[in-house]
């Protein structure tokens, strides 16, 4: 086999390929080393973009007020909900909690009489299933879920009210930083339209979630299940996380009725009821207000959860849509990139480059 000569140039398309890789390394270990930073940063620019999009649609009539009292009032009211919403997710992870003995003793119940309603031999593996099983560190898992989301709450604020004081601003110093007022342009461009897709995408998901967590806390009310306000809550997180997350909500609901009642059949019609729903607002609500805005594959948002929950835990979950999505808007702009949009596309088409 012949030497390779002195001065042989080193494979451009090589080099290449190891750069990509070193940087995406890189980045992804400074992802998970700045966690309680980035997290936070990142959900206070989801609540920027929520807060936006209300504050520009405040109007009395066809009179627009100006945009401080608009932003004033937008503040005051989220403000309020999530003050409202805590009190209650509170007070009902406090009686969840309280109740975790007469969980483990009414699922046990519940095992007994599914066993004699079937009229198979199921009954002891049922109950030896249910009695295997620690309520207390389930139900602790699925609190941790929750105290993870809300834990940086605080950081987020502050993220949050400077993110605000800034976004006045923003525009001088992107032609600032840009150098040139077409580069200051190709940039506002790619913004402008992360900033589109992303609002659409967080205000009708944030909508349908809150739908579908109302209609649970309701269901859960009227069939008596203590801490319904905490189920129902935590059925409107999990709706933010596709497929899985809708599913994962469904079942907690039943297995918590099932837990405060004897009868299955309770907990089979809180089933229907919360899987109907979900099925109508996935297949054909969902689809309709979405209209397809993200065009990320299913495959890509699959991919996607699994990446973002490993860098960032259950909270990688919520965000991790969201960020591909960004992501895949940056991909397009640049041609040494596109190809990666297109991978993550639904259709193989993409804007930009």
């Amino acid at each position: 086999m012949p030497e390779s000569q002195p001065g042989t140039p080193f494979p451009h398309g090589l080099l290449r390929a190891f750069l990509s890789l070193g940087i995406a390394a890189i980045v992804i270990t400074l992802l998970v080393l700045a966690q309680s930073l980035l997290v936070p940063l990142a959900i206070a620019l989801g609540l920027l973009v929520l807060i936006n999009a209300a504050t520009a649609r405040i109007a009395i009539g066809s009179f627009v007020p100006p945009y401080g009292l608009r932003l004033t009032t937008t503040l005051l009211i989220f403000g309020l909900a999530l003050l409202l919403v805590g009190l209650a997710v509170g007070s009902g992870i406090s009686g969840v909690v309280d109740s975790v003995p007469e969980y483990q003793r009414a699922l046990e119940r519940a095992a007994s009489a599914l066993g004699e309603a079937l009229g198979f031999d199921v009954e002891a593996a049922a109950t030896q299933a249910i009695e295997g099983l620690n309520v207390g560190e389930a139900l602790g898992t699925v609190i941790g879920i929750v105290s993870d989301v809300a834990s940086p709450l605080s950081f987020v604020l502050v993220f949050l009210f400077f993110l605000i004081l800034e976004q006045g601003n923003f525009a001088r110093k992107l032609r600032g930083v840009a150098g040139s007022r077409e580069h200051a342009s190709d940039a506002r461009d790619v913004l402008t339209e992360i900033n589109h897709q992303i609002t659409r995408y967080i205000a009708t998901k944030a909508f349908l979630a809150a739908t579908i967590g109302l209609a649970a806390f309701l269901t859960l009310t009227i069939a008596d299940v203590n801490g319904a306000a905490f189920w129902g809550f935590l059925t409107f997180l999990l709706d933010f996380i596709p497929t899985i997350g809708s599913l994962g909500g469904v079942l907690l609901a039943v297995l918590a009725t099932l837990a405060a009642h004897e009868d299955p059949s309770v907990a089979l019609t809180v089933g229907a009821v919360l899987g109907g729903l979900q099925v109508i607002q996935g297949n054909l609500v969902e689809p309709r207000m979405m209209s397809r805005s993200l065009n990320l594959s299913p495959l890509a948002v699959i991919v996607a959860l699994a990446v973002w929950g490993l860098i960032w835990g259950p909270i990688g979950l919520f965000l991790g849509v969201p960020l591909t999505a960004a992501l895949a808007i940056i991909f397009a702009a640049f041609e040494e990139t596109r190809w990666v949009a297109v991978l993550l596309s639904d259709d193989g088409r993409v804007e930009g480059g």
